[in-house]
């Protein structure tokens, strides 16, 4: 029997139930005295033969990992610089700085926005016209 304590960090290495897939990283939330794991995010107990402790890194990780993730993954990302909401277009992560993933607007601000657009393109037209109109 492995010597796991609770909040261990484990990998699975064997599984042939498929609900707790091999490879999967999770923490270990109690212990039974027969060897079996309950462990985050999945029913049941394991039996702990079948896990492994997880590799430990010894630094801690970057402040900035998940949101480094998700910009790897696509996201869009911005940083805060005086006082504002910037892009950002290179990766710097600088560790003072604040960033977050670029904020979904909604339809509504989509919807008023252009409408916006539309009110102030006919505006235009409408000088346009009045200006042709005083021409002539």
């Amino acid at each position: 029997m492995n010597n796991f304590k609770v909040g261990d960090k484990v990998e699975r290495t064997f599984d042939f139930s498929g609900d707790c897939p091999v490879g999967t990283v999770t923490t270990v939330e109690a212990l039974s005295r027969v060897g079996y794991l309950k462990v985050s995010g999945f029913p049941g107990s394991y039996s702990s033969k079948n896990f492994k402790l997880a590799h430990q890194y010894p630094n801690p990780p970057n402040k900035h990992a998940e949101l480094i993730k998700a910009w790897a993954d696509g996201a869009d990302v911005e940083f805060f610089y005086f006082g504002k909401w910037i892009p950002l277009d290179k990766a710097q992560w600088l560790y003072k700085f604040e960033y977050r993933i670029k904020p979904q607007r909604s339809d509504k601000d989509i919807q008023k926005d252009a409408q916006i657009e539309r009110l102030e393109q006919q505006a235009l037209d409408l000088a346009n016209e009045i200006k042709k109109l005083k021409e002539h």
